[in-house]
């Protein structure tokens, strides 16, 4: 019958957008259900891990290719929109002129960066191109304060639209050692007593109904991704979109509510004592050579020795990770406050 041909031909299509490896397995079902067709099997790679689909509110046309040039101009307009709004919320001045290097395959990257009040080093990272366009923004925090570091990263390309937001906790929580039901082990040693502490802490400052909240509208119900390292935070996002304008405009909504969200932290933020800022300041050396390390190799790979230059630009002056100085200074700050000795 014509209705039996026209599903034949939806699942042949179908399984060419699957063998492509852009259907997500939620989108898979929409699109199966929609014709009448149960479906019992699963992608493994898109389960991989089953909490990172992105589950949309409203089917998306998964099929569609995404017009690159323009998203991407649309893409920087909104992230640059989002860029003003912590500018002047916090208080930060542009360091020297932009950085840009001609890249290959015709792209071209650009680094601008910022500084001031309790923000140590904020910078963005555009890569520019006609099939591939991603923007980055970075916010690191100084010692004095004990709000999570902000990173988000939205990448275009002709099949897909990926999606990464963090908040980046400021000390050694254990977020990597969460069980498959959300849940962590019972400590039964002064160090996960401590994490357990340190947790509980989080989510009563940062970590609250309202981040959740924002994570639930962001994901469109799905979970977050499992810390697999001590840079993680627990809300982490890395969703793979559609390539449609709706999901640059999902995405680019997205990151405008999580540095909003930031931003409210960075605003009503106590200041820490001596002791606390130079065990934060400990923890983010860590946590920056471990970031700065994956984005450097990932960049080298992309585009060999330039990708090294971004990577350097984005990540910040060696001198904001001398752990020596930069704790004396904080040290130094809070005797002149009279904080030495609140911890």
């Amino acid at each position: 019958s014509d209705a039996m041909q026209g599903t034949s031909g939806f699942l042949v299509l179908l399984f060419l957008a699957e063998t492509s490896g852009f259907c997500p397995t939620s989108a898979r079902v929409s699109l199966l259900s929609s014709v009448g067709v149960a479906s019992c099997t699963s992608n493994s790679a898109s389960l991989t891990p089953p909490r990172r689909l992105f589950r949309p509110a409203t089917p998306l046309n998964t099929c569609a290719q995404l017009e690159v040039v323009s998203a991407g101009n649309e893409l920087r307009q909104a992230q640059a929109g989002t860029l003003d709004l912590l500018v002047r919320d916090l208080g930060l001045q542009q360091e020297d002129a932009p950085f840009s290097l001609p890249l290959s395959d015709g792209l071209q990257g650009t680094v601008q960066s910022w500084t001031g009040g309790d923000v140590s080093w904020c910078s963005t990272l555009d890569i520019v191109g006609t099939a591939f366009s991603q923007s980055k923004l970075t916010v690191w925090n100084g010692p004095l304060v004990g709000v999570p570091h902000f990173r988000s990263s939205i990448t275009l390309a002709p099949d897909s639209v990926r999606l990464l937001i963090d908040f980046c906790p400021r000390g050694d929580a254990g977020y990597e050692q969460v069980l498959p039901d959300g849940s962590f082990q019972e400590p039964d040693s002064r160090a996960m007593f401590m994490q357990r502490s340190m947790r509980t802490e989080f989510e009563e400052l940062f970590f609250t109904e309202e981040a959740r909240g924002w994570f639930a509208r962001a994901s469109s119900g799905g979970a977050p991704a499992v810390p697999r390292q001590l840079c993680e935070g627990p809300l982490k996002l890395d969703v793979t979109l559609p390539p449609t304008p709706a999901s640059v405009a999902h995405a680019t909504a997205a990151c405008a509510e999580a540095a909003r969200l930031y931003g409210g932290w960075m605003g009503a933020a106590e200041r820490f004592g001596q002791v606390k800022s130079q065990l934060a300041f400990a923890h983010d050396c860590k946590v920056r050579a471990m970031i700065s390390s994956a984005h450097t190799a990932e960049l080298v790979s992309m585009f060999g020795p330039a990708g090294r230059e971004l990577a350097a630009a984005h990540g910040g002056p060696r001198d904001i990770t001398d752990r020596g100085s930069a704790m004396s200074n904080a040290a130094k700050d809070n005797l002149g406050a009279g904080e030495a000795g609140n911890a």
